[in-house]
């Protein structure tokens, strides 16, 4: 007697969409503090579209940048970039007398580490290496939609969105990276209020740029 195989049930790019709304909704920060709103959806068709995310903001009036962003990280980061690291960091750390984990939050620690690590030239690890490779092959996905949407849209540099990328982590932003705090020091209210709402414009509309790829990519 033959055995019914299983059936295997194949989702839609939408219907992997719409669960990943949900999940991207109900994300907290280390301070409890939930996502914002306005980056939801973009934080949401950024990671079905295979981009791994990791901080985000919609941009405020009262705290923080004039603009909204998504910081983007390869997942499972290798815990050592250099060979050999660990073992330098513990002899840095039993000199500064802290743990080998703050080495990295301790500026003068930190410092010591790149120097000896550039005086012996100490390679990446392979493992690193790999890492920062997916890295770069999400920040090319990312150029690449961009150049696409900017094809045939003419925005002005205080409003187009942006892509920063270093091989570590990067950052997609819309207009120029500004202190929210900076701005009310020189200017209106209401100028400041148009900026951002222009920028968050632009984000939701590359945003919808990005759930037209899911469409593309739905079976028919």
């Amino acid at each position: 007697m033959f055995e019914k195989p299983p059936t295997i049930e194949i989702k839609t790019e939408a219907e992997i969409f719409a669960e990943k709304m949900e999940e991207v909704g109900r994300r907290v920060d280390a301070l409890g503090e939930g996502m914002d709103p306005h980056i939801i959806e973009t934080v949401a068709v950024l990671n079905t579209l295979g981009i791994s995310t990791i901080m985000s903001c919609e941009g405020h009036l009262d705290h923080g940048l004039l603009n909204p962003w998504v910081a983007i990280q390869a997942e499972r980061e290798p815990k050592e970039r250099f060979i050999g690291e660990r073992s330098i960091k513990k002899s840095i750390a039993e000199k500064f007398g802290i743990s080998i984990e703050d080495v990295r939050k301790n500026e003068d620690a930190n410092e010591e580490f790149l120097n000896i690590v550039m005086a012996q030239k100490i390679k990446e690890t392979p493992e690193h290496k790999a890492w920062q490779e997916r890295n770069r092959i999400m920040a090319e996905k990312i150029k690449s939609w961009l150049e696409e949407f900017y094809k045939q849209r003419d925005v002005d540099e205080e409003t187009k969105i942006r892509l920063k990328a270093n091989g570590l982590y990067g950052r997609i932003y819309a207009g120029n990276e500004e202190s929210t705090k900076t701005a009310r020091e020189t200017e209106t209210e209401e100028n400041i209020t148009k900026r951002l709402s222009k920028r968050q414009q632009e984000m939701e509309a590359f945003t919808e740029f990005l759930k037209s790829k899911l469409q593309q990519k739905t079976p028919q």
